[in-house]
């Protein structure tokens, strides 16, 4: 796990979602927030549909 500064907040990412070193796939189309966590948790691997972001910054 990595933990990445988007322009939003902070938040704790499978290393799997990094695409490079300032870019990342994210479930944002889940609809809820326990969703994403639950992505986020078990470490499912970015889909196709998932969209990108950029990242700010990573601390660790």
């Amino acid at each position: 796990f990595i933990v990445a500064e988007f322009s939003d907040g902070i938040q704790v990412i499978p290393k799997m979602w990094l695409q490079n070193k300032d870019l990342c796939k994210y479930p944002s189309h889940y609809k809820t927030d326990s969703r994403i966590r639950k992505a986020i948790e078990k470490e499912e691997p970015p889909a196709s549909d998932w969209s990108s972001f950029k990242i700010e910054r990573i601390f660790g």
